[in-house]
């Protein structure tokens, strides 16, 4: 008699687990859990070829070239086509809000439209679908790519400690690294360009829920289990370059914060929604630093390596190059005009600080940078702007086209050619 009763009991337990298992698999794990998005703005085919040299030369390769299967997927691969609103070449403001909204707009202008109209962003969409939010960069947070996943800026206004008090004060993203962090603080002898309404936005921060840090160490001692949303304020403005770093850093890499990140945010039971950009990379880029930019994209392919060994196989992974600055070929002193002083030097880059001088405000403008320390006149020195074609205070970004690497769930519908504004819809996609 016993087994008769224990015999149904067991049927129905089986019964129980196998529609679980087709249950769990056919509705719960048909999303992403984590998607991340590492941007690097600058790093183009040529800086990164350079850094596949410099990383062999090591005995080593690129991470971003030997991803593995991730979720059972295999890495996908996309060309971005990067044409803007009425101009064939968007500014980092209107290929920022192309990728971050889905809408191409004027350029100076960061997820807003000519016509007074302010744009949603993915972060915001990631926020309505329950997902937690993270927002990283080496660069300042209050530029116009980290802006345009949060705030807004109408033109060429200065909209910085607008932008800094609305990422505390209404964004609602969870996780927060990165510089600019005198746009967060009042005004004093220790932070000459802060805030002149007296608030400290750190202390607001506090006040709200987040834990707040202000070094490698704090944030090292964060525990993941228990910390909901976090600031942490590296830097007075953006990142100083790893490679010039000297001794034990306070402040923490990218890697690093990528990781925190990761910790911090997994624990969604919805998920989460990540942004990293390696923002010295395009920095170092701007100013024709060739070296520099290929350390930076060294130190950025670690952040990916760094995502997908967190992030887990149920999650996605986006590695993204919205749009270049010019790098050159090494070979590209066949471009050079035979008659042009410039013939043997090589160029390394189309437009920039590298370049000479064609009137005397530019002439000053570079004599003074060069006296502050930006740049060096020393040959060889990292900081001593490569060759450039035609003098410019900061290189422009160009139309060429960018590239994308994705890893992990849904990939399959992110490889092929498209612009970078589709590519909006399709991360949105992964929310659902």
């Amino acid at each position: 008699m016993k087994w008769r009763a224990l015999i149904p009991a067991v049927f129905v337990i089986l019964l129980f687990i196998i529609v679980a298992h087709f249950y769990n698999r056919g509705f719960v794990h048909q999303r992403s859990h984590g998607v991340i998005l590492l941007i690097a703005n600058g790093l183009d085919q040529e800086i990164l070829n350079r850094a596949r040299v410099k990383v062999s030369a090591r005995g080593q390769k690129l991470f971003m070239d030997r991803m593995p299967i991730m979720g059972g997927n295999l890495p996908q691969y996309a060309f971005m086509t990067v044409q803007g609103f009425e101009t064939p070449s968007p500014d980092e403001a209107a290929a920022a809000t192309m990728l971050a909204s889905g809408v191409k707009v004027h350029n100076g202008f960061t997820a807003f439209t000519a016509q007074g109209n302010r744009l949603d962003s993915l972060m915001y969409q990631a926020q309505t679908y329950g997902r937690g939010t993270g927002l990283v960069t080496n660069g300042e947070l209050t530029l116009p790519t980290p802006v345009s996943f949060y705030g807004y800026i109408q033109g060429n206004e200065s909209a910085e400690f607008r932008n800094a008090a609305e990422l505390i004060d209404s964004s609602k993203i969870d996780v927060i690294f990165g510089g600019g962090a005198r746009y967060f603080r009042p005004i004093s002898v220790f932070n000459e360009q802060g805030r002149l309404d007296g608030r400290s936005l750190e202390k607001d921060a506090l006040n709200t829920g987040y834990s707040v840090v202000e070094n490698a160490q704090e944030l090292e001692k964060l525990p993941a289990w228990r910390t909901g949303r976090c600031l942490g304020l590296f830097q007075s403005g953006s990142f100083y370059y790893s490679s010039l770093r000297e001794g034990v850093s306070t402040t923490p890499n990218l890697s690093d914060m990528t990781r925190r990140s990761i910790e911090l945010l997994q624990n969604n039971l919805r998920g989460y929604f990540l942004v990293v950009e390696g923002a010295l990379i395009a920095q170092a880029c701007r100013s024709n630093l060739t070296d520099i930019a290929v350390e930076e994209a060294i130190a950025f392919d670690e952040a990916v390596k760094t995502a997908v060994t967190y992030a887990g196989k149920e999650s996605t992974i986006i590695v993204l190059c919205g749009y270049s600055y010019g790098a050159l070929p090494a070979s590209s002193s066949a471009l050079v005009n035979p008659n042009s002083s410039l013939k043997q030097k090589n160029p390394e880059w189309l437009l920039g600080p590298g370049g000479l001088p064609t009137n005397v405000n530019d002439a000053k403008w570079l004599f003074q940078k060069e006296k502050e320390g930006f740049f060096s006149k020393t040959l060889g020195h990292p900081l001593r702007p490569r060759e450039a074609l035609q003098f410019y205070r900061q290189a422009r970004p160009t139309n060429s086209s960018g590239w994308l690497i994705s890893n992990g769930f849904g990939v399959e519908h992110l490889g092929g050619v498209y612009s970078v504004a589709d590519l909006s819809s399709k991360i949105e996609n992964l929310f659902k």
